[in-house]
């Protein structure tokens, strides 16, 4: 019996869709995912790990993300793990780029021609064989099936990494379901989608694991690593690891119950929890007035949900926008914000930070232009009794 992890689409060095509060907290997650990725192999003693593709963001990797990758297989090396690494149309392979040689235990495809390595387990007797390929450009628009070889039948497995789309036509590596299927490998580790799929578990089983962490609001159905036991000439059993360290939900939250805003406050509030990055929809609202609508418009009851929780969005659901509101601020105020002498002072300071041939765009007009526009800005979405704009 021999076992494995399928990792793919890690994206190491992705920044994240998140509020600007969680932005100290983020900054590290990616390698903590990493770290949590080495931490299952080692407990649960796997044979070897093979990383499908796309394990950075991009073709050329910061030094620090390189030297934190490079910690990490180390570990493994330590209790004789072998890692398998391809490269994708994010992060394809220029090993010009590469500030630091890869551990002894990693095995690299390094080219768009497929390739094969072979592990031997003497514990076991077993042998496995594994094809495969990586990017060197970021499209590759032909299948790489056609140059795959045949089943290996010295080998007691043979796997396929395949970093591509399932599609008859495309930029990245399409490929052909029956055609995989008809090489006869007993598991094809593939990568690209983020989203979690198997596209076959007869004869031979073919499985996207994801993104093992998600990093926008798009990527809410992260399942995290596959592990894959291999047993009896065949797969016998895969299942999910979730190893993300943020998660990112759309909650819609039922506010029927709250006749004020107090109510309100505490539904919305006691639904949410830590480490997660929330799109929120407020339906139901019917019971709340105008000053619940503006806190949500405005922005204002965002920035108070982020002082203690993660949230991208807030929006109701359940009525129409408000075009106006009342703009409680002294009507001098509002003249002074438009007046032609700060349009004048706005135009002089782009003047003087620009080429000189550009000056003829910023003229007088310029600022009259300006100040309507801006006046417009906040007629379009306050009502400003008693306030006149004089052209």
């Amino acid at each position: 019996m021999l076992t494995f992890i399928h990792v793919s689409d890690l994206h190491i060095d992705r920044s994240f869709q998140a509020p600007d509060e969680a932005f100290e907290t983020l900054r590290d997650i990616n390698g903590f995912v990493l770290e949590n990725i080495i931490d299952n192999a080692i407990e649960k003693q796997v044979n070897f790990v093979i990383f499908a593709g796309d394990t950075f963001h991009q073709a050329r990797t910061s030094i620090q993300t390189q030297a934190h990758f490079i910690d990490q297989v180390k570990r493994l090396e330590e209790y004789g793990i072998p890692v398998i690494l391809s490269f994708g149309n994010h992060d394809y392979y220029d090993k010009n780029r590469y500030w630091f040689e890869f551990p002894s235990n990693v095995y690299l495809f390094e080219s768009e021609s497929v390739d094969t390595i072979r592990l031997d387990f003497e514990h076991s007797g077993e042998k496995v064989a594994i094809s495969g390929f990586s990017y060197t450009h970021p499209i590759i628009t032909e299948s790489k099936l056609p140059d795959f070889p045949e089943r290996d039948l010295a080998s007691t497995y043979h796997i396929g990494v395949y970093h591509g789309e399932n599609a008859p036509k495309g930029r990245f590596a399409p490929f052909s379901l029956s055609d995989m299927k008809e090489k006869g490998y007993d598991y094809w580790a593939l990568g690209h989608i983020h989203v979690p799929m198997t596209l076959s578990d007869e004869m031979s089983y073919i499985a996207y694991p994801g993104t093992p962490q998600g990093h926008n609001k798009k990527e809410n159905q992260v399942a995290g690593i596959l592990h894959v036991t291999l047993e009896d000439n065949r797969v016998k059993k895969v299942y999910p690891i979730p190893v993300a360290q943020v998660l990112y939900h759309h909650l819609t939250i039922d506010l029927r119950e709250s006749e004020n805003l107090v109510q309100a406050q505490k539904a919305i509030t006691d639904v949410l929890a830590a480490q997660t990055i929330y799109t929120l929809s407020l339906d139901q609202t019917h019971n709340l007035d105008d000053e619940f609508v503006y806190s949500v418009q405005s922005g204002e009851l965002l920035d108070f949900l982020n002082e203690k929780f993660w949230v991208d969005s807030v929006q109701i659901i359940d009525r129409e926008k408000e075009s106006k509101f009342n703009l409680f601020i002294d009507e001098e105020l509002v003249l002074n914000l438009v007046k032609e002498e700060d349009m004048k002072a706005v135009r002089n300071e782009m003047r003087a930070n620009m080429p000189s041939e550009l000056f003829e765009l910023f003229d007088e007009d310029f600022s009259a232009e300006l100040q309507e526009s801006i006046y417009k800005e906040i007629k379009q979405e306050y009502e400003l009794t008693g306030v006149q704009y004089e052209n």
